[in-house]
């Protein structure tokens, strides 16, 4: 598919995140196609094609209403981040319209905790109206996960890497392959805010 997407790219029609306005035919809105009881919630994480933007929504599925849609400031949050540009292109790679919200965590208070898709973005916590609560510089990746403090942890990577390159001594000491991962805790009470950056 390489070839079609350089393709779509120099005509000038790549719909980024986009899905395929036909692939349901004439179908919208929220089908359930199982049985429950009581009251369920689904907290999306999509694109906006309309829009041209990443959202989360948290979605009452008996009522089949909208409760709450999340919609953060990804320019504020790109110029918050003090991540080196020589390593991490936010702007480029994490603009508004590239952006793609991953793993959101819900808070009891409507704050939510995130990041984008990608080996190469902040953390940030947002409050139930999107205003940025704080951004922390680390190139995080995956799921974030609470524990029983309500700690976050988080998997990241170490940026300057805390282990060097040279495993492989026919490759030498250039050749930069290795990820070093970490996992970090982080205090639910962080007080780190876009004032304090």
């Amino acid at each position: 598919q390489i070839p079609g997407t350089l393709n779509k790219i120099f005509k000038g029609n790549l719909n980024e995140f986009g899905a395929d306005i036909k692939r349901f035919s004439n179908k919208s809105g929220l089908y359930v196609y199982s049985k429950f009881e009581g009251d369920k919630y689904l907290l999306l994480s999509r694109y906006d094609n309309a829009i041209k933007r990443s959202v989360v929504e948290l979605i009452d599925v008996k009522k089949k209403e909208i409760i709450n849609t999340w919609k953060p400031d990804i320019k504020r949050i790109n110029k918050l981040s003090k991540l080196p540009r020589d390593r991490f292109n936010l702007e480029r790679d994490y603009g508004p319209k590239r952006y793609m919200i991953y793993h959101p965590w819900l808070n009891n208070d409507g704050s939510l905790v995130f990041k984008a898709q990608g080996k190469g973005a902040p953390l940030v916590k947002i409050d139930k109206c999107s205003n940025i609560v704080w951004v922390l510089d680390f190139p995080f990746h995956h799921s974030i996960e609470r524990d029983h403090e309500k700690n976050y942890w988080v998997p990241m990577h170490f940026h300057p890497k805390k282990v060097t390159a040279g495993f492989d001594e026919a490759a030498g000491l250039s050749l930069q392959y290795f990820m070093d991962d970490g996992i970090m805790k982080i205090s639910f009470e962080e007080k780190q805010t876009e004032n304090n950056q």
